[in-house]
């Protein structure tokens, strides 16, 4: 792919313009690409650092809006309740402000190193894999009141392998085995909302290395994913057909040791 344009050079990022997609390359910098139709930003976390960024989503006007936790990985964003919410993996936190930063709230001390989460705001649940648990070095996947009232969290699941990205989408459950040597891939429970029990936990499409960021592409039925060691995106259809491993990938414009994906009209941001 030819890349038509540098948006971005910084000491954090450098972004790309393709023709249709644009890029992330975060140095020291997670990235979860979500946003938001009100004010269109993109969310940026600081794995190395503390610090949450937002930008424009042509990679313009970066600003650090936010400094709570540390080791921070995966931002999500609550369109309805005007909240982000982003897990703290060395700090074994979550947390959660409003759009524009302020009014940061520790919600959540938690066991094992959250990765990924995603949100269900009509449950009001939050829903996180860990990457280790105080015992084992297995992974859970991990819910808890949105609002940050649970006394106590609830344990989905606990598998043989860390747990990266998390994603709810159409009444399942998806997740990545982030760490292990077992049932590479991404993973599948039914979920019915809340922290119930999930049912028919599976391994949904294999790869054969690690798998961090996870998201979908609704409109057009298609599932993404992306390997840190193969430097790779690979694609299925919601239906489990039409598996591509390696749909994109090596080198530039690609990147190196992907951790983060996420889909916005009809665009893919990645890092």
């Amino acid at each position: 792919m030819k890349v038509d344009n540098i948006l971005l050079n910084s000491s954090l990022k450098i972004f790309f313009r393709l023709k249709e997609i644009l890029i992330s390359f975060l140095f020291l910098i997670v990235f979860s690409a979500q946003a938001f139709a009100q004010t269109e930003k993109l969310y940026l976390s600081e794995f190395q650092g503390t610090r949450i960024f937002n930008s424009n989503t042509d990679a313009t006007a970066l600003d650090n809006i936010a400094t709570n936790g540390t080791g921070l990985l995966d931002v999500e964003v609550d369109k309805v309740n005007g909240f982000i919410y982003w897990t703290g993996f060395s700090s074994n936190e979550i947390w959660r402000a409003e759009l524009d930063g302020s009014n940061p709230t520790l919600l959540y001390s938690v066991t094992g190193n959250p990765f990924g989460l995603d949100i269900d705001v009509a449950n009001n649940t939050i829903i996180w894999g860990t990457w280790t648990d105080s015992s084992s070095s297995d992974g859970s996947l991990i819910c808890a009141n949105l609002d940050g009232s649970s006394a106590s969290l609830t344990t989905l699941v606990t598998k043989n392998f860390s747990i990266s990205d998390v994603e709810i989408e159409g009444g399942f459950i998806y997740y990545g085995n982030g760490a292990g040597t077992n049932t590479k891939g991404v993973h599948r429970a039914g979920y019915s909302g809340g922290c119930g029990p999930i049912t028919s936990d599976s391994l949904f499409v294999a790869d054969d290395t690690r798998v961090y960021g996870i998201t979908f592409d609704s409109p057009n039925s298609h599932l993404y994913w992306v390997s840190p060691d193969a430097a790779d995106i690979s694609r299925v259809n919601i239906d489990g057909t039409g598996v591509i491993n390696g749909w994109c990938s090596g080198g530039s414009p690609v990147g190196q040791w992907l951790t983060g994906i996420d889909f916005l009209d009809n665009t893919l941001y990645w890092n």
